[in-house]
């Protein structure tokens, strides 16, 4: 593996900030960030929330390094950040784990927690919430115990602040609990 120095990780962050386009060993120099302590990158290098959340999108949708990146900006720099751009992170990790992980080990629940602390500001966390107790209740063996009025709560009100792909499911669950 060769060897990235402080000036190719700056002169990379330079590209991404002017939104230049970025050339294979900038990709590796990415990856080298990836590698190093959050201590370090954090007091050595400017980058921020936005950056890494725009880092995090060059990458494939279910990439691990998609992921890490957004893990980074989590790591590293919700201490400076707006309380907008927070909730834009949480949310972002949340989709990721949505779509990205198969539904064992936990993962709807982390999808859910992530979710959960954005409901207030970013109305899809609603249908994204709802979804997931929907999914949770399908999956609940006892058909006599599956309750979907939580789903469809939430779903409602996902609809009522304007989320529109949140209309058919709000429907097909509404059309579960009158079964």
């Amino acid at each position: 593996m060769k060897k990235i120095h402080d000036k190719q990780i700056n002169i990379t962050i330079d590209k991404l900030n002017r939104k230049k386009e970025l050339t294979i060993n900038d990709y590796d120099v990415l990856n080298h960030i990836l590698t190093i302590n959050s201590r370090y990158i954090k007091f050595k290098f400017k980058l921020n929330i936005k950056l890494c959340i725009y880092i995090s999108e060059l990458y494939e949708c279910c990439s691990e390094e998609r992921l890490k990146w957004l893990k980074l900006a989590e790591e590293v720099c919700l201490e400076n950040s707006s309380k907008k751009m927070e909730n834009l992170l949480n949310f972002k990790i949340g989709k990721y784990y949505y779509y990205c992980r198969n539904y064992d080990n936990g993962i709807l629940e982390n999808s859910k927690k992530y979710f959960d602390m954005v409901k207030h500001a970013i109305p899809d966390a609603l249908y994204y919430l709802g979804c997931i107790l929907m999914i949770e209740e399908v999956t609940t063996k006892d058909l006599g115990k599956r309750n979907y009025q939580e789903s469809y709560r939430y779903l409602k009100v996902a609809v009522d602040r304007g989320v529109k792909d949140a209309e058919f499911q709000r429907d097909f669950v509404k059309s579960l609990l009158n079964d």
